[in-house]
């Protein structure tokens, strides 16, 4: 079964005129905290384990990881992993350096 996604991104302020997606990647919507977080999940980590490579809290990890889920408009966290896995996405697509 194929994984589906449903990503519109926040920042799109309108949409093009020929009904075409926007430029980007699915990852466009995610802080920074968010898509390193992200990467941990694609490499299969829990989220105790992110949490202890974090430095934070479990509970904040959970947060960050249901975020992650309703930004990509994704069932679960393994679709949103392997949506990152699928798009093959190695670098933070923050990398203008703005801090978010």
């Amino acid at each position: 079964m194929k994984a589906t996604y449903n990503y519109q991104s926040p920042r799109t302020k309108s949409a093009p005129a020929n009904g075409a997606r926007a430029e980007g990647t699915p990852f466009d919507c995610l802080t920074k905290v968010e898509f390193d977080v992200l990467g941990w999940l694609s490499k299969g980590k829990r989220n105790r384990e992110i949490a202890t490579i974090r430095g934070c809290g479990v509970r904040t990890v959970e947060t960050h990881v249901e975020h992650i889920i309703e930004k990509l408009g994704v069932e679960n966290r393994v679709v949103a992993a392997g949506l990152r896995i699928a798009h093959d996405v190695s670098h933070d697509p923050h990398r203008n350096g703005t801090e978010r």
